[in-house]
């Protein structure tokens, strides 16, 4: 009976911190699309979503997407949803054929949003986000390793962001 109780406690804890860490999922601007017919927050709504923001010649996105990859071939077959969001840096990365030559450079298969309309290093940081079952965000966190003056990966995730 304690080991119940104790799982109910633990399990209302989690549920309260991440109800008031969610916010909606805003619309995926693209545009292109690429890998997919395109999406909306709508089409997603109850499905759990990777969002990956990158850009194909940022260090930071190449030393990660090995992993955003194997998550999207273990997990896609049991309803994770991995969603890139391209958004350049630099003018060049606005260029198709330069951006068409790095989906197929790394070997990208999950849809992906070609975002050319944001304003360049806009998203300069590697970014990510988590949409949960309820079309919530439940986690959200940017940029490399540990930001300055962060202790911890959440601290980082304030700090970076």
């Amino acid at each position: 009976m304690m080991k119940v109780v104790l799982l109910v406690s633990v399990g209302a804890v989690a549920a309260s911190c991440l109800a008031s860490a969610a916010t909606n999922l805003p619309p995926l601007r693209a545009d292109r699309w690429v890998n997919s017919p395109p999406l909306s927050a709508e089409a997603l709504h109850g499905k759990v979503v990777l969002v990956d923001f990158w850009e194909y010649t940022c260090v930071n996105w190449i030393r990660t997407s090995p992993y955003v990859k194997a998550w999207n071939s273990l997990y896609a077959p049991f309803g994770l949803v991995v969603v890139g969001v391209h958004a350049p840096e630099f003018e060049f990365g606005k260029a198709v054929d330069n951006i068409d030559r790095g989906i197929r450079d790394h070997e990208l298969t999950y849809p992906i949003a070609i975002d050319i309309s944001s304003p360049s290093g806009a998203r300069s940081e590697t970014t990510r986000g988590q949409r949960n079952t309820s079309s919530t965000i439940g986690d959200a966190w940017c940029g490399a390793g540990l930001a300055k003056g962060a202790t911890t990966k959440s601290s980082a995730r304030s700090a970076a962001c």
